[in-house]
């Protein structure tokens, strides 16, 4: 499960609820879900037991011409054998609110960079703790081009090549639009663009402008 937000940990709306509920009920039928999410600044890490992941110290993500620091955080759904796993990053998770700025009650200007760097470290992760997942079920926007990811630039990653995934929709109303150029800082070629950008921009909810 990959998502911007998951009960008890951070909630702005009905997408929290489903990603903490959803690998409860999984986990009741044999499942064996994990939870990868932010580790925004207001997640409160004494009450949840987080802590550092061992397993996995922390790694650079590539992001335009730089590696952006991540760190990783770990504990487990309240309740639950589920492991959580929490991505940081200083300079876009470290700050009040968690889409909008709460001094102007408008969206982060940065929030495509905030979101791309989370979905490639969350790749990231899951190859750095070995864990060969069947499905990567993706929610909403915020991890939008995860499975882009599995049909071009891993396509041909022998880590993944089992792996399917699963997009789901929580509210239409939110559509992800960033300039074009969000699918360079994501490293997915646009060559590979099944139609032109419209007007200069990219939805990250359409899962079928990617051609493998």
């Amino acid at each position: 499960m990959l998502g911007a937000e998951a009960v008890p940990f951070v909630k702005v709306g009905g997408l929290a609820d489903v990603v903490g509920a959803l690998p409860r009920e999984l986990e009741r039928y044999g499942a064996e879900p994990i939870i990868v999410i932010p580790a925004y600044k207001d997640i409160h890490h004494e009450r949840y037991g987080i802590q550092p992941c061992e397993a996995v110290k922390g790694f650079g993500v590539p992001m335009g011409p730089r590696f952006v620091p991540a760190e990783i955080f770990q504990t487990q759904l309240p309740g639950t054998r589920i492991d959580v796993y929490l991505v940081g990053a200083h300079e876009y998770f470290s700050r009040d609110g968690v889409y909008d700025n709460p001094a102007t009650g408008e969206g982060f200007v940065d929030n495509m960079q905030r979101y791309i760097f989370f979905m490639k470290a969350a790749v990231a992760l899951l190859h750095r703790l070995d864990l060969r997942m069947d499905i990567l079920h993706c929610h909403d926007s915020q991890t939008g081009l995860v499975p882009g990811f599995l049909r071009t630039s891993l396509l041909h990653d022998p880590f993944f090549s089992q792996c399917g995934s699963l997009f789901t929709i929580h509210n239409l109303a939110y559509q992800g639009i960033y300039p074009k150029h969000a699918l360079q800082w994501a490293g997915i070629d646009t060559q590979r663009m099944r139609r032109p950008a419209e007007h200069g921009q990219r939805n990250l909810r359409s899962r079928d402008s990617i051609r493998t």
